[in-house]
C-alpha cells in the first residue's frame, strides 16, 4: 500500500490524534500523580522505613505498568478499528467473501462510529454476485429464526429490515421474481412494496399490482405500482386503476406527455391547472 495515499494519511493522522488525546487525558495525569506520590513518600519520606519505601515503589511501578498496558490496549484497539473500517479493508474482505461465497467473512468488517452498513453491503454483494439469496438470511450474531418465533433475538429484530434490503437488491439485480417479494420478505418495510413495483415494471405486468398483500401491507403502494407500470408501458388504461385522485391525475399527465395522447388529459379531474398544462404540452 502506498504510504502517500491520502486515505492512509488520514487514518494515521486520526490515529495519532486519538493517541495524543488518550495520552493527555489519561496516561499523562496518572504518571504525574505517581511521580508526585513517589517524591513525597519515597524520595522525601524520611520517616518511612526502607521496607515500606520498597513496597510503595513496587505498588507505584505496578500501577504505572497497568496504566501503560491499558494505554497500549486502547491504542491497538483503535488502530484495529480504524483499519477494519477503512475502504481498502472493506473492498478486500468483500472480494474475499464473494470469491469464497462465504458471508461469514463479512463479520470481520467493522462498522464506523457514524453511519454503518458495511457488513450489509458485503452480505448483499455475496448474495448478488453468487446468485445466493440464502446469504441474505445471515445475521451477524446468529442465523435468523422464524419470524413469528416469540424468542427472536435482538439481532433478528434489528436486522430484519437489513435482510429485506438484501433480498430487495438481490431481486432487483438478478431475480426479478414476484414470488421472492411475496414469500422471501417479511415485516412492514418499504422494501417489500418497492420490490413488487420493480418486478411489475420489469415484467411490464400491471396484474402484479393487484396483489392484495401489497395494499394490506402498504396502503398507497398499489397506486404507485399502477402508476409506474403505466409510465413504463405507456398504457394510460392502467391509470384508471389508481384510486387516489392526485396520483391518477399525475399518471394521466405523465403517460400523455410520453404518448402525446391528449384524450388522457381530458380524464384529469379536479385540477384544471394540470389539465391545461397537459393539453398544452
Amino acid at each position: 500500500m502506498n504510504l502517500l495515499n491520502s486515505k492512509v494519511i488520514n487514518i494515521l493522522f486520526l490515529f495519532f490524534a486519538v493517541f495524543l488525546g488518550i495520552w493527555l487525558s489519561f496516561f499523562l495525569p496518572i504518571i504525574i500523580i505517581l511521580w508526585v506520590i513517589y517524591n513525597i513518600f519515597v524520595c522525601k519520606g524520611s520517616n518511612i522505613s526502607p521496607v515500606k519505601k520498597k513496597i510503595i515503589t513496587i505498588i507505584l511501578v505496578s500501577v504505572g505498568v497497568l496504566a501503560l498496558g491499558i494505554l497500549v490496549f486502547y491504542i491497538v484497539s483503535i488502530w484495529n478499528f480504524l483499519y477494519t473500517t477503512s475502504e481498502d479493508y472493506l473492498i478486500k474482505k468483500t472480494q474475499e467473501a464473494v470469491l469464497k461465497n462465504d458471508v461469514a467473512i463479512c463479520k470481520e468488517i467493522s462498522e464506523p462510529i457514524m453511519g454503518g452498513g458495511n457488513k450489509d453491503k458485503c452480505r448483499r454483494k455475496v448474495a448478488i454476485e453468487n446468485k445466493n439469496i440464502a446469504a441474505c438470511n445471515f445475521c451477524f450474531d446468529e442465523y435468523f429464526k422464524i419470524y413469528n418465533d416469540s424468542k427472536l433475538s435482538e439481532c433478528d429484530k434489528v436486522t430484519l429490515e437489513d435482510r429485506n434490503e438484501c433480498v430487495y437488491y438481490f431481486n432487483k439485480n438478478i431475480g426479478h421474481s414476484y414470488s421472492i417479494c411475496k414469500y422471501n420478505m417479511s415485516g412492514n418495510f418499504g422494501y417489500i412494496g418497492q420490490c413488487f413495483i420493480d418486478v411489475a415494471v420489469y415484467k411490464k405486468d400491471g396484474n402484479i399490482c393487484s396483489d392484495n398483500s401489497l395494499q394490506e401491507w402498504f396502503p398507497g403502494w398499489r397506486d404507485n405500482c399502477y402508476y409506474e407500470v403505466a409510465e413504463a408501458t405507456k398504457n394510460g388504461s392502467l391509470c384508471e386503476l389508481v384510486s387516489n385522485t392526485k396520483t391518477k391525475n399525475t399518471c394521466y399527465y405523465e403517460v400523455s406527455s410520453t404518448t402525446k395522447d391528449k384524450n388522457l388529459c381530458q380524464k384529469i379531474v379536479g385540477d384544471n391547472y394540470l389539465k391545461d398544462a397537459c393539453l398544452k404540452k
